[in-house]
Parts: structure tokens; sequence; C-alpha cells
């Protein structure tokens, strides 16, 4: 009562339906697979290019994407069903999404071209504009930075890529410049080789890089001393504190003064003076004392 008779159907349908279940069982296979063959193949460029895995696993994702777009509009092509109107829709509606997610689309793009030109990698020291600390996570849209003082802080990968990214893990050795003062009156000779002493038993300066000690300019309260040497990457800020506070060590044992602003009253004996003798605001003005003192006296 319920069978179905194949002998109604005519021979052309048949073997009509017979190709599209073939195409489809094909269609079916290949999304199985080949996102299997393509997993496989991005770690292989990866181990062979020695590409970063965000890079990887994007190209992975957005042709495995591809693929099923392109299975499923095969499936409903070998249907019998009009695929046109469909692709249109998918092209309106990745327009749309791509207007939508522009700045999520530049991050992306950003995200990619960071991790393939390795401007820097996980645990790397980097500072951009204002914000300086470890790398913690490099992802397609963000990278995270942890500060100094234990703050995280997400930056969106456009703004890495478009603004002045300094690595500080690229080289294992960093130059320090310092500036210390000796006042005008102190021996400049005694003052540097105070300084190359004090350079010559840190432990933190890499004498192999030797250093440079001279005259960078005449300051207002005193002589102005360059101290450039090299420490090892990572030690910059330890580095500093130790070596200035040897310095000032140094100098007090060699009774060089470190300069500071001071202010030398003139006329002040005389202003006094004229304090005491109940004279007036004006009279009491050091320049009119000093005024009266130069000025020659009348016959």
């Amino acid at each position: 009562m319920f069978g179905f008779n194949f002998d109604s159907i005519p021979q052309e349908t048949l073997i009509r339906l017979g190709e599209t279940g073939i195409v489809i069982g094909i269609l079916v296979v290949l999304s199985w697979a080949l996102p299997r063959f393509i997993k496989s193949r991005a770690a292989l460029m990866q181990r062979k290019f020695k590409m970063d895995e965000i890079v990887t696993d994007f190209l992975a994702t957005s042709v495995k994407l591809f693929i099923y777009a392109f299975i499923i509009i095969g499936v409903l092509s070998a249907a019998g069903v009009d695929t046109s109107a469909l692709i249109a829709a998918v092209g309106a509606i990745g327009l749309a999404i791509g207007l939508a997610l522009k700045d999520s689309l530049s991050a992306l793009a950003s995200g990619i071209l960071i991790a393939i030109n390795h401007l820097f990698r996980k645990g790397d020291h980097i500072e951009v504009g204002d914000i300086a600390g470890y790398v913690e996570k490099i992802g397609l849209f963000t990278t995270t930075v942890k500060t100094f003082d234990n703050r995280r802080v997400t930056l969106p990968n456009s703004t890495v890529f478009g603004s002045n990214m300094i690595n500080y893990s690229v080289f294992d050795k960093r130059r320090l410049d310092l500036i210390v003062s000796i006042a005008y009156e102190d021996d400049l000779d005694t003052a540097k080789a105070v300084i190359e002493k004090v350079l010559d038993n840190s432990q933190r300066v890499i004498s192999s890089e030797g250093y440079l000690v001279g005259v960078e300019s005449f300051g207002e309260y005193g002589v102005n001393i360059l101290v450039r040497f090299w420490v090892e990457q990572g030690t910059v800020k330890a580095s500093t504190l130790e070596v200035l506070e040897d310095i000032k060590k140094a100098f007090d044992a060699s009774s060089i003064t470190i300069p500071y602003p001071r202010v030398d009253l003139v006329g002040f004996a005389e202003y006094v003076q004229a304090l005491n003798q109940n004279q007036s605001e004006l009279e009491r003005a050091p320049e009119k004392v000093i005024h009266s003192r130069t000025t020659p006296l009348e016959d």
C-alpha cells in the first residue's frame, strides 16, 4: 500500500537525482576533509616559515569559512535551487558588515601585520605613546600590556601599528646617559676621575662596552657632566639608581659639591644699618643704600 514504485519516475529524473546525490556527497566529504587538511598545512607553514600562531590561525579560519560558504552554495545549486539571489544577498551582507566593522577590520589587519613583521613578541618590553610595559598577549584585534606598576592595558592593534612603537627587548644591552653637576669652584679633572672610578667598580656597568665622561654643558649653577655607559637590558632603573647613589657618596668623600640655587645678597649690611636707624621703606631699599655709597659726596 505504501510502497514506492521507482518505475513511475522518469529515467532522466533518476539520473539527475543520482548526479545531485553524488555532488552533495562529494561536497560533504570535502567539508569534512578540507578543514583538517588546511589545519595541518597551517601548522606546517608555521614551523617552516616561523610565522606567529595568530597569522596561521587567522588564515586557516578564513579559508575554512570560504570553503563552508562555497559548499553550502554548491549543495543548494546541485539540489536545483537558484543561488544567484543568495550570492547577491551574501555579498550585500558582507559589504554592510565590512562598513559597520571598519575599525575592527583595521585592527584585524594591523594585528596580522604586527605578527607577520615580528614587531614584538609576548614578554617583550615595549612603549606605545605613554604606555610602557611587557606584552602579555597579542590577539587579532588587541594587544595586552602589563605596565610596571601592575596595570593591564588593552590597546587596539590599529593604535599600536599606527603609533611610534619602541621595542626595548630587541637588544640585550641599553645605553644610559646621566647628567651629573658639580660646582664651578670644584676641580673638573678630580670630579671626572671620581666618576670614572665609580663606573670601574660598578657591577651594573658593562665594562667591555666602555664609557664616556665629559662636560655636557655649563649650567646656571654649575658644570653639567655627561656620564654615558652600557647596562644589561632589564636593569635600567636599578642601574640608574645605584650609579647615581655611588657617585653622590664618592663626591661627598672627595669634597666635591653638587650645586644648588643660591642667592648672594649685596649691600645687606647697609640695609640692616638703615633698618636700625628707623628709615622709611624707600630708604631701606638696598639699591638706595648702595646708590648712596656710590654717589660722590658734594663739596
